[in-house]
């Protein structure tokens, strides 16, 4: 994109008491709407070249920031003052797009050695947004002007939002005050083509080489490991020089310096794409299983193309589950055992426990909706915060357990008891639309965690 081209987009701020905020160059957005967190969830919205970003706190998009952001350390340390007060300093909007083919591959470019920010690096695709653009049509074009790739927007299986995260350059206070303040907004595009079917032509002004990966290479980035011996190089097309084998743990490799590997806030936006992935491809297994785990589940198809990916402020988009990262051989009987919550103290078993609020006399529907959302609350917290924990989850066969209780009370302490035993917990809240009051609490959702923690809480209750 070319600098006459540029204008700055508005960015507002709507923190969890519904206070507005119209953000400044120095101010450190994810503190702003969380103080002293790394993230947040958040709800947005792009129009009328607003950027509006709204926190909530049961969205499963992501606002990140690294824990090396120079604005918001110059924030704590009460410096930000320092940064002269400049008219042209503004926090620019960037659309990055991860790009899938049919076939499952995602495409990662190598930015040309001579640009000025991370050179050598590689990243997904992406700019800032001109003037009157959705975020996919900015998306759509950058796609065309760094890797030639023309997609007709029919062709699109899915286009949403996968996350956000807030750069600064540079990212070491030692290496000067901030100049540069971005948030870039992570787009997730899936072509009805297969890789050997698109076409890309890199510009050499700014692209020296691509790859597609699979959703394999891109747990492995997740997961910081090159322990496959087959993913120990991946295949890259470099400009002038044609097809290479590079060492693999050029992704896998976080550097804080960005040098010839992943950015961070790529290898954030594959770790998100993983993650929704690998849950959705749950989703559908769950759908076949018992009455219990097919009502959380099966209600998931519509959530993954309503709820999932929209709000009253949110982009309404199309979902598709696609993964391979769980084994098609699994046992069915594995998931039609009776979870009773007070027998399942096998040691090392891992678990979710779901406590649906039965006061309410919510319909089989409502509860499965409520139950869609903590699940995925609980998933998504688990993943950010204790991941040995899902990988051990997954590896039990995801029991989850749906429970009774007979209060709002019952929920609250129930919540605070596994609070206070450091477990992962998420309490869903209604939006009132039907059946109950606004702001009712519905559901509880607890692990996965080790099942003996989890059954000093919840042993006493009955299953729903």
């Amino acid at each position: 994109m070319t600098d006459n081209k540029r204008f700055q987009s508005r960015i507002l701020l709507i923190d969890k008491n519904g206070d507005r905020i119209y953000p400044e160059f120095i101010t450190p957005l994810v503190h702003q709407l969380k103080p002293t967190s790394e993230y947040a969830n958040v709800d947005i919205c792009f129009e009328n070249n607003q950027l509006t970003i709204q926190r909530n706190d049961q969205s499963i998009v992501l606002f990140r920031r690294p824990s090396y952001c120079p604005f918001t350390n110059l924030h704590l340390q009460n410096n930000s003052s320092n940064i002269p007060n400049n008219p042209s300093n503004s926090i620019a909007i960037g659309v990055v797009v991860l790009f899938e083919s049919h076939d499952h591959r995602v495409l990662i470019t190598r930015r040309a050695s001579h640009m000025r920010t991370y050179p050598s690096c590689w990243v997904c695709p992406g700019g800032g947004i001109e003037q009157d653009e959705t975020i996919e049509q900015a998306g759509i074009r950058e796609l065309f002007e760094e890797v030639g790739i023309e997609v007709n927007k029919n062709e699109l299986e899915t286009s949403k939002i996968l996350a956000l995260w807030e750069s600064a350059f540079p990212v070491d206070l030692n290496h000067g005050l901030p100049r540069r303040h971005h948030i870039v907004i992570y787009l997730h595009v899936e072509s009805s083509r297969a890789s050997d079917e698109i076409s890309v032509k890199t510009d050499p002004s700014e692209v020296d080489a691509y790859a597609w990966l699979s959703y394999e290479q891109i747990e492995n980035i997740y997961k910081r490991t090159d322990s496959l011996e087959n993913l120990c190089l991946f295949k890259a097309y470099v400009h002038l020089t044609g097809i290479c084998d590079l060492p693999f743990d050029l992704l896998t490799t976080a550097d804080y310096n960005q040098k010839e590997n992943l950015t961070n806030g790529t290898r954030f936006a594959l770790g998100q794409l993983y993650i929704q992935i690998f849950f959705m491809d749950q989703v559908v297994r769950l759908s076949e299983k018992n009455f219990v785990a097919g009502l959380v589940a099966g209600f998931f198809g519509g959530l993954a193309l309503g709820w999932l990916f929209s709000s009253s402020l949110f982009v309404s988009n199309k979902v598709k589950a696609v993964s391979n990262a769980f084994d098609s051989t699994k046992d069915d009987r594995d998931d039609e055992r009776s979870f009773e919550p007070g027998c399942s103290d096998t040691e090392g078993e891992y678990k979710m426990v779901l406590v649906v609020r039965n006061d309410l006399k919510m319909g089989k529907g409502k509860v499965a909706a409520q139950c869609s959302h903590a699940t995925l609350g609980c998933f998504q917290k688990a993943c950010e915060q204790k991941p040995d924990s899902v990988d051990t989850w997954f590896t039990c066969g995801q029991a989850k357990v749906v429970c009774k209780c007979e209060s709002a009370d019952d929920l609250e302490q129930l919540r605070l008891q596994a609070k206070r035993k450091g477990l992962t917990t998420c309490l869903i809240r209604d939006a009132g639309r039907t059946q109950i009051e606004p702001g009712s609490k519905t559901v509880l959702g607890i692990g996965p965690a080790p099942s003996r923690l989890i059954n000093e809480i919840t042993r006493h209750l009955k299953l729903y």
